[in-house]
């Protein structure tokens, strides 16, 4: 494999309309297949075959419309494009040492249309490669020798459900169909120009560079062959105790332990389905491989897990997630493969999808031709993923709190790829209210902050979708989506990454979507000084009692005019981390007025809580979780808050996503001993056979849910009380609530490195150790006493 390495492209200062991009990529053309449709989904394979005459060292950038494969002499080199939007459009750039000799770039680029996932946006299908030096002429397109051959095997089936529309529609491959012939690749737009003529743009996409690294890549290996079913397992069709214990299964476990050794073969005309249980929830490219008779087909579908049907007392439920008996295939992303002889090389051949999957099962249904066997001789999907690394670490004495950190862990690992999303295998979207919970996660356990300045920067760019001026409730999306109470949360994000990282100037750039969106929530105040009648979709969390997720009132409720405020009151911080006090003092004002008018028309004397609605008939937790943390309670209120948020009996209760914010509450107040009561959900997941954290309450959808990691941001920043208290995190706060437990060990990344606390609690106090970064200060708070910490190690 010839050396390659990912560089990264510094962008230039945006001054105004007009600011140059004078990236190397903008100087290749735009290249398609001449008569390939540019409506309808195609695939297209380009190569270069060149030469170089000694040692070079080759800088070049690629980029596609929608999915590419690029390979150098034969290996894999990069995969993308990364996820974005037409006016930021990434590029990936790499290194390679070349020998003196010819080699060979191909890239497979498949253009999907409306039948790709809902987060990959398009403009036309096309193909961008450039290179730096002195093979620029002979590489880039447009001016390089790239060949173009149509590759008819693709091809996407139309499935029924809005899913579909989010997760990508199912894979037809149909191997029996060679590719064109190669034809010269023809232009589809020209280069992009250095400078803005006029500030005029061409049409489409907008060349910047991605910051993001590679996705992971490696191959999926083991895997337990949990049933076997002759005559295909349906997807209405239970799993019996006769498939478990089918005496096939041996021989497909020995093929999933020695692929390429230890075929699978169907016989002629028949049909046969297996259930592999990769025993963890993977994202990943479908790959099967096969030999034999052309004409068979194979379907790879994936499921997070199955589920009871129909008729038991239990439907729609899944129970423990590695039970499989009495269940049906619970999982909805799927394709298909045709066998046909490799036009390239012979004997077995192995497919791949250019949109990646997920899930923990795979169900693999073979049906061999009428004229012939067809072997499976390898089922090894391509994982993929960002590769997130976490560093922090967490130990406590309390199952609770331990049992359920590896597949919260997962959890973030499995949501976090080239965007955040909310789940891999119903939507692939990227909401602002999951990902601020997902933000906080990363800080706490990784100093890898390119995807959050990613997710952020794709909310602010999605404020050009509405006239209002605040972002998207999900973004990038085909389909846009607005939703007040989200486009808030904006301001929350930015607030969280200037405190929790330490880059102002990064910080200051983005303040004018900051104002953008505060004066779009302020420009919705009725006469009332109130929220009016809101656009989109408020919603707040699954309540079972609330249609939609929406609070009652959900329009001029109490619970989005608090977002309101604590989006105010976030963004005052901000522009006085910047250095604009004029500005913060305007936000503040603002809040303060708003506040005023919260407490007189939703505060209830009588009962001592905030109201969800005007008429005060309705009241939840999250009203109280957002008025304590707002600060707008004078403390005789936030006393009776507090103890009504604890034992009030009639309050609609948070879910898994809002229960955020009710620990957030927690914490504030030192009530550790809560939060850990509240862990049994979790621990509950990690008893039942999880291996991410469920969406919600059963009957739950998605088994692997962003926001449902939460509670592991909270052992470090709640738990053990570990915060940043000013921006930057140029002062760290330690403030433990352990509740019971005796003690807390955490460790947790800081800019300058990390943050180490070993705690101990007993007979009232606090001892231990802290160690912080060098140079860096702080403070431990316990029992109304605050001690000063230095840089370095502090022994308390």
């Amino acid at each position: 494999m010839p050396p390659c390495r990912r560089v990264y492209v510094t962008p230039p200062p945006v001054a105004d309309g007009n600011h140059p991009r004078p990236f190397a990529a903008a100087k290749a053309a735009w290249v398609w297949l001449d008569g390939a449709p540019a409506t309808a989904p195609s695939a297209a394979r380009f190569a270069n075959r060149f030469g170089v005459d000694r040692p070079t060292r080759l800088t070049f950038h690629v980029s596609a419309d929608n999915r590419y494969r690029l390979s150098l002499d034969g290996a894999v080199v990069s995969r993308g494009r990364h996820r974005g939007d037409l006016a930021n459009w990434a590029f990936l750039s790499y290194e390679a040492d070349l020998a003196p000799g010819e080699h060979l770039f191909e890239a497979d680029v498949v253009w999907m249309g409306d039948h790709a996932p809902g987060a990959q946006l398009t403009w036309r299908p096309g193909f961008l490669f450039a290179a730096d030096g002195a093979l620029r002429e002979a590489l880039d397109t447009g001016t390089g020798r790239w060949t173009a051959q149509l590759l008819p095997a693709y091809a996407y089936a139309r499935a029924p459900g809005v899913f579909h529309d989010f997760v990508g529609q199912p894979l037809v491959f149909d191997g029996r169909l060679p590719p064109g012939v190669p034809v010269p690749a023809v232009t589809v737009r020209g280069p992009q120009p250095d400078r803005f003529f006029c500030g005029e743009r061409a049409p489409g996409w907008q060349l910047w560079p991605s910051p993001l690294p590679d996705m992971l890549d490696e191959t999926v290996s083991g895997g337990q062959a949990r049933a076997v079913v002759p005559g295909g397992l349906a997807d209405d069709r239970s799993v019996t105790a006769e498939m478990l214990a089918h005496p096939a299964k041996k021989a497909w476990q020995d093929m999933l332990d020695r692929p390429g050794e230890r075929p699978v073969t169907v016989p002629a005309g028949q049909t046969v389905s297996a259930v592999v249980d990769w025993e963890e929830y993977h994202l990943a490219y479908s790959s099967v491989t096969l030999d034999g008779a052309p004409g068979g087909e194979v379907r790879v579908a994936w499921a997070e897990s199955f589920i009871h049907p129909e008729g038991h007392p239990r439907a729609g439920f899944k129970g423990h997630r590695g039970e499989l008996e009495g269940k049906r295939n619970g999982g909805m992303q799927r394709d298909f493969f045709i066998h046909g002889p490799d036009p390239d090389r012979p004997g077995p051949r192995r497919y791949l999808t250019e949109t990646w999957r997920s899930g923990r099962y795979v169900v693999l249904t073979v049906t061999a031709p009428a004229e012939g066997d067809l072997r499976v001789v390898a089922l090894q999907p391509q994982a993929t993923r960002y590769p997130l690394a976490p560093l922090a670490r967490f130990d406590a004495p309390d199952p609770a709190v331990t049992e359920p950190a590896a597949l919260m862990i997962r959890g973030l690992q499995c949501c976090s790829h080239e965007t955040y999303f909310d789940c891999p295998h119903y939507e692939q979207l990227q909401y602002v209210g999951d990902t601020r919970l997902t933000l906080l996660l990363t800080y706490a356990l990784s100093d890898d902050d390119r995807l959050p300045r990613r997710a952020l920067d794709l909310f602010q760019w999605s404020r050009s979708q509405f006239e209002h001026g605040m972002s998207a409730e999900r973004y990038p999306s085909r389909v846009p989506q607005e939703s007040t109470t989200y486009g808030l949360l904006w301001p929350l994000c930015l607030r969280d990454f200037a405190w929790w990282r330490d880059d102002p100037a990064w910080v200051r750039a983005r303040i004018p979507a900051l104002r953008s969106t505060l004066e779009g929530g302020l420009a919705l105040l009725a006469g009332d000084g109130l929220l009016g009648t809101l656009p989109g979709w408020s919603f707040v969390d699954w309540v079972p009692s609330w249609p939609g997720g929406m609070p009652p009132d959900p329009d001029r409720g109490s619970l989005v005019n608090l977002h309101l405020l604590l989006s105010l009151l976030a963004g005052a911080d901000v522009e006085d981390a910047a250095g604009d006090p004029g500005m913060a003092c305007r936000w503040r004002d603002r809040a303060s007025r708003l506040a005023g008018r919260l407490m007189a028309v939703y505060w209830d004397e009588r009962r001592g809580l905030m109201a969800d609605d005007r008429g005060r008939g309705s009241f939840s937790e999250h009203a109280q979780c957002l008025a304590l943390l707002a600060g707008i309670l004078p403390a005789p209120q936030a006393g009776r808050v507090l103890e009504g948020l604890l034992s009030a009996p009639d309050l609609a209760r948070t879910t898994v996503y809002f229960s955020f914010y009710l620990f957030e509450a927690l914490a504030l107040y030192g009530r550790g001993d809560a939060i850990l009561g509240k862990l049994a959900f979790w621990l509950g997941m990690a008893r039942d056979g999880f291996k991410t954290p469920m969406e919600a309450p059963e009957p739950s959808r998605s088994d692997c849910h962003a926001w449902s990691s939460h509670p592991l941001f909270h052992c470090h920043a709640s738990l053990a009380g570990i915060r940043p208290a000013a921006p930057g995190f140029a002062k760290v706060r330690v403030a433990p609530s352990p509740g019971p437990l005796p003690w807390i060990k955490s460790a947790m990344p800081h800019p300058r490195g990390m943050v180490e606390a070993e705690l101990v609690f007993a007979d009232n106090a606090c001892r231990g150790a802290v160690r912080l970064p060098e140079g860096v200060e702080g403070e431990l708070v316990w029992k109304g006493t605050t001690t000063r910490l230095v840089g370095g190690a502090n022994s308390l």
